[in-house]
C-alpha cells in the first residue's frame, strides 16, 4: 500500500495542507471539498482522489467532457481511472508491478481534472449541501466519503437511517417460501455442479460460489429481509446443494457405466449405499465440500442485514 508520506506529498503539490493525525486527507479546495486517501480498486491497492461539484445533473455533460479535454489526455490519465456519479468525481491511481506513479504526476493529473471541472461548475463553497446553511466550519466524512453538512442536517440523518433500521427489524420473515426457495436452487445449484463436472472432468470453487451467492440473494429476498435466521437456511442449503451435485455426478457416472455395459442401475440399492459410495470417493468429497463451505459463506454474506449504518468524522 501507499505509504502516508506518498499521501502527503502528493497533497502538498495539489495544495492540500495535511492535518496531523488524519487517516485521509480532506478539504475545501477552491472552494470544492476534495480529498485524498490510500484504498483500493477491487483488490488492488490504489490511491485515490475525491472532487465534489455536487451538481448530480451534470455527471453525463462532465464525464463527456474530461474524456475529450486534450489537456488531461495530455497527462496520461486514462479514462478508466476516472469515476463519476452524483457529483463526485473519483479518480483512481493502480499500483502496478513498479508501483506507484510519481507523486508529481499523480498531481499533475488531479489538477488538470480540477481546473476542468471549474471550468464548467459552480462552486460549492462552505455551506451545507442539503440545506445549504452556512453552520459549517468546514467538510465532514459521512462514511468516509468527504461531505458538506451541518450539525442540524447529520442528526435529522441519522434519525431517519435508525428509523429506516427499525422498519426494517419490523418486517416480517416469510419462512416457508425462503425454505421452499432455497431447496428448490439447492437441487439446481446441485444439477449445475454435477453437470460442470461430468463436462469438464474438473470441480470449480467458482460454481460453488456463484451458486451461494444465488441462493443466498434470492432465499433473502423471498424471506423479506436478511438475517442470521436466514444465513444459517442459506448456508445450509448451499453445503447440501454442493454435496447433493456430487451424488449427482457420482450416479451419472455409474448409469454410463451400466450402459456401457448393457446393464440398468438399482437405484434404490444406489440410494443406499450413498453414504459408502462417498467415502470410497472421500479426496473428490473433501475437496468439493470444501468449495461447498466457501460457497456457502459468501451465500450467507449474500443473505445477511444491510449495512444501514452512517459514521460521521469531523
Amino acid at each position: 500500500m501507499a505509504n502516508l508520506k506518498m499521501i502527503q506529498d502528493v497533497a502538498a503539490k495539489i495544495g492540500i495542507d495535511y492535518v496531523t493525525g488524519q487517516k485521509m486527507i480532506y478539504t475545501i479546495k477552491d472552494d470544492y471539498p476534495v480529498q485524498l486517501f490510500e484504498g483500493a480498486d477491487g483488490n488492488t491497492p490504489a490511491v485515490l482522489a475525491v472532487i465534489r461539484f455536487d451538481e448530480r445533473g451534470k455527471d453525463e455533460l462532465i464525464r463527456k467532457m474530461l474524456l475529450q479535454d486534450k489537456s488531461i489526455a495530455q497527462t496520461g490519465l486514462k479514462s478508466k481511472s476516472i469515476e463519476i456519479k452524483d457529483g463526485i468525481i473519483i479518480l483512481k491511481w493502480v499500483k502496478g508491478l513498479l508501483g506507484y506513479p510519481k507523486p508529481e504526476k499523480i498531481a499533475g493529473q488531479f489538477l488538470s481534472v480540477f481546473a476542468a471541472v471549474k471550468s464548467v461548475t459552480g462552486r460549492p463553497g462552505v455551506k451545507c449541501r442539503v440545506c445549504e446553511s452556512k453552520d459549517i466550519t468546514g467538510p465532514v466524512l459521512i462514511n468516509g466519503m468527504v461531505d458538506r453538512m451541518c450539525p442540524k442536517c447529520i442528526e435529522n440523518m441519522q434519525k431517519e437511517i435508525e428509523n429506516v433500521k427499525a422498519a426494517y427489524e419490523a418486517l416480517p420473515i416469510n419462512f416457508p417460501l425462503a425454505i421452499a426457495v432455497a431447496v428448490v436452487l439447492a437441487i439446481a445449484g446441485a444439477a449445475l455442479w454435477a453437470g460442470v463436472i461430468a463436462a469438464t472432468s474438473k470441480m470449480y470453487w467458482i460454481i460453488a460460489v456463484l451458486v451461494g451467492l444465488a441462493i443466498g440473494w434470492v432465499t433473502a429476498k423471498a424471506a423479506g429481509k436478511g438475517g442470521l435466521p436466514i444465513q444459517v437456511i442459506v448456508f445450509c442449503a448451499t453445503f447440501v446443494s454442493v454435496l447433493l451435485g456430487m451424488i449427482f455426478y457420482i450416479g451419472y457416472v455409474f448409469q454410463h457405466e451400466a450402459a456401457k455395459a448393457g446393464q440398468q442401475v438399482e437405484w434404490g440399492a444406489f440410494v443406499g449405499h450413498v453414504p459408502y459410495i462417498l467415502m470410497q470417493a472421500k479426496g473428490d468429497v473433501a475437496f468439493s465440500l470444501a468449495g461447498g463451505v466457501v460457497g456457502a459463506f459468501y451465500g450467507a454474506l449474500k443473505a445477511g442485514k444491510p449495512d444501514l449504518s452512517v459514521k460521521v468524522e469531523k
